[in-house]
């Protein structure tokens, strides 16, 4: 009897894209970034479900985009790969403050550290978004010791394709 992998390696071989650059989640020295700033992998993922789902706009989260790409014929399996935990894309509709909020979030260890929360974003006309630093603040525990600290970061300008969206005066 074959094993359930044997069944389905056919469609795991198959070829579904090519790609001319690695599609990357890290630096030239492995550190990894799609975890605190847009990747070229991470933005095909988000740009792909946003085409697909017919949505204006799409986020994924970087620490659920687990693997790169190197160039050259790409397969099912390798897409796979990269989001193996079998989630469900969803289509919502938000306001644009609910969408600066979630930009908020996702960035808000920015310049700190990894959040797995951080936002792949796909939108066809924002080539930038601005995101500056509000206030941190110091979090201590029962004995007085430093435990942790947070950062608020404020999403306040978004460069379209031909102005300049200010979301925040």
């Amino acid at each position: 009897m074959k094993s359930i992998q044997d069944i389905y390696q056919k469609l795991v071989d198959t070829v579904v894209a090519t790609s001319a650059v690695d599609l990357a989640i890290a630096d030239k020295d492995g550190n990894r970034q799609v975890r605190s700033q847009e990747t070229n992998l991470g933005d095909l993922c988000a740009d792909a479900y946003r085409i697909v789902l017919g949505a204006d706009i799409a986020f994924v989260n970087g620490g659920g985009i687990r693997v790169a790409i190197e160039k050259g014929d790409i397969t099912y399996g390798e897409i796979i790969n990269v989001h193996p935990f079998g989630n469900m894309a969803c289509v919502v509709e938000a306001t644009g403050q609910q969408i600066l909020d979630a930009l908020e979030m996702g960035a808000r260890n920015v310049g700190i550290g990894e959040n797995g929360g951080f936002l792949q974003v796909s939108y066809p006309l924002f080539h930038s978004v601005i995101i500056k630093l509000l206030y941190y603040c110091i979090i201590i525990d029962k004995l007085n010791s430093f435990f942790n600290f947070k950062v608020f970061l404020q999403i306040s300008k978004v460069l379209g394709a031909d102005h300049l969206f200010d979301f925040v005066s």
